[in-house]
């Protein structure tokens, strides 16, 4: 770059050979020849590559406008420059690249050897380190052992000598302490007796005088005691007499109450059924059996009946049909005599319980077009909810109503004897003598799904049914159930529960609303309390399972 001999002094310039535009001290040429188009050009510091135009009036000579010049055509040049050493660079890559990828396929199969190689070496080194490994640790446990056993001989030595000493101190202390002994004894001896003399002639005195206290006392008491035993006798009698007199007017008025409502006592329901069963059983059996026309049609029409309960299927065409079939045998037109009716009705409603004791115990659908048929011919046929509640006693026991069977005969000969277990096992409804608990349980739940079905059915037929057969029996029979504690812990109970759960809970909280949820609410407590959960089924097994599906079944409930 060149100066004019009379130029002032240049501030550093960038690496354009361009000034900086705040340089205080810069001075313009005043003798210079010519401008660039009457302007000039400076670079700022804060951004060389901004270039400001000058004033007009400041002049540059040649040498500063040819070097501005050069300058500009630098930058315009360098912004699309591109540097051979940069390409030459970025090309040398991807040669190398190319050829990494040519080597890598061609030594592929060298690598894979050289690997299998190593392994071998490896598993090599590997068993030899195994096998000094398992030299080393038997050796220490060599070494542990005997170490052990110098340290087990050690002790026993110093145990015997310590005994040794321990032996010789207590000799000497238990002489020192016999002869102490021996002084002491004397003198306690002595001490003894004058402490006995005086103690039998203080006991001898005191005795005396308790004696006299005592009898004096135990007159006095005896005086007060008879006047008590006499004023708690006559409250007593009084209370007896009371309690009698109050139970005898709730009697009365349940009663009477009962028989305006339609109602029966749980035993009488029960006496009622077992009445017929007696009839049936003791009159109308025998009579058909006996009579020889009567005992064809009974077994004629008896194998129709059963033949048809078994082809129930829940149509209502054909449920109608059924109904149909059915009253016509029953009924027919001329009617049976009436022996005979009875024994056709007893024949139906056994036919119907043992269908509910197979299928319905398999699946609780099949409860539901036979509590249909049940229902309808309830409805039809005069006297069969006799016969069908008697066969139901006889089959399910006490369940049925729910009661614990008293163990008492009821038969015509022997009223009132004391039944045997073998009979009683019978009265509770038990096939034989070696059925299982778990058959029978399967059985009796069978009916009494079936005979919740047929009262949920009962809602919806023209005509009202016997009050054993109606829907408001559900309340009855959970609420019977609920105050027996003493069937209430039978495995049964949990099971007779859920399937009135199952099958009449939904309606029965439509119909009664927050009552049935109280009642809910106790089952659920009871069975899920830890205190009073072997109420309800008892301790084993089967009675914790119905328990648990009375809990979710209430719960259920509840949350619906």
């Amino acid at each position: 770059m060149r100066f004019s001999p009379n130029a002032p002094v240049r501030r550093p310039s960038n690496s354009f050979g361009l000034r900086y535009a705040n340089d205080s001290d810069y001075e313009d040429d005043s003798d210079s020849d010519s401008d660039i188009s009457n302007d000039s050009f400076l670079i700022t510091k804060d951004d060389p590559l901004t270039v400001v135009q000058t004033s007009p009036t400041a002049h540059r000579s040649n040498d500063e406008i040819r070097e501005l010049t050069d300058t500009l055509a630098a930058v315009r040049l360098r912004a699309s420059y591109r540097d051979p050493y940069e390409e030459w660079e970025r090309a040398t890559k991807e040669e190398a690249l190319r050829a990494a990828m040519q080597r890598a396929g061609t030594s592929k199969s060298a690598n894979l050897l050289q690997e299998a190689a190593n392994r071998l070496a490896l598993e090599s080194i590997t068993k030899t380190h195994t096998v000094q490994a398992a030299e080393v640790k038997t050796l220490l446990v060599t070494l542990a052992n005997k170490r052990r056993q110098d340290e087990e001989r050690l002790l026993q030595q110093f145990k015997a000598r310590d005994k040794q000493l321990w032996e010789r101190i207590e000799a000497v202390i238990k002489q020192e302490e016999d002869k102490a002994r021996k002084v002491w004894e004397q003198a306690e001896a002595v001490r003894q007796q004058e402490a006995k003399r005086k103690a039998e002639e203080e006991a001898k005195a005191k005795a005396e005088a308790d004696k006299k206290k005592k009898e004096e006392e135990e007159a006095m008491a005896r005086a007060k005691a008879q006047a008590a035993a006499q004023a708690r006798k006559a409250e007593n009698e009084k209370k007896r007499l009371q309690e009698e007199q109050s139970a005898k007017e709730t009697q009365a008025a349940v009663a009477a109450q009962r028989d305006k409502l339609g109602q029966a006592s749980a035993i009488d329901e029960w006496r009622q059924g077992r009445a017929v069963l007696q009839k049936i059983k003791g009159e109308v059996m025998p009579s058909v059996k006996l009579t020889e026309k009567w005992r064809v049609v009974y077994n004629a029409q008896r194998r129709k009946i059963t033949a048809k309960i078994g082809q129930i299927t829940n149509d209502e065409a054909a449920i109608q049909a059924i109904c149909t079939f059915i009253f016509n045998a029953v009924q027919p037109q001329p009617p049976h005599e009436e022996t005979l009716y009875q024994a056709l009705l007893s024949a139906l409603a056994k036919a119907i319980l043992l269908q509910a004791e197979t299928e319905v115990s398999a699946s609780n659908k099949t409860a539901v077009p036979l509590a249909r048929v049940t229902a309808l011919l309830l409805e039809a046929l005069p006297g069969f909810s006799d016969a069908l509640w008697a066969r139901f006693i006889q089959r399910a026991g006490g369940w049925a109503v729910p009661i614990s069977p008293p163990p008492l005969s009821d038969g015509e000969d022997d009223v009132g004897r004391t039944l045997s277990p073998e009979e009683y096992r019978k009265v509770c409804g038990f096939r034989s003598n070696d059925e299982a608990l778990g058959e029978y349980t399967s059985r009796v739940v069978g009916m009494l799904t079936l005979y919740f079905s047929i009262l949920v059915t009962s809602s919806t037929l023209s005509n009202p049914l016997p009050p054993q057969f109606a829907f408001p029996r559900l309340w009855s029979y959970l609420s019977r159930l609920m105050c027996s504690p003493g069937i209430l812990k039978h495995p049964v109970a949990p099971q007779a529960i859920t399937a009135a759960l199952e099958v009449g809970g939904s309606q029965a909280k439509r119909l009664w609303g927050r009552q049935f949820q109280k009642l809910l609410t106790v089952m659920h407590k009871t069975v899920s309390d830890k205190a009073t959960e072997e109420l309800v089924g008892g301790p084993n097994v089967e009675g914790r399972q119905g328990r648990t599906r009375v809990q979710l079944e209430a719960e259920r409930l509840l949350k619906s």
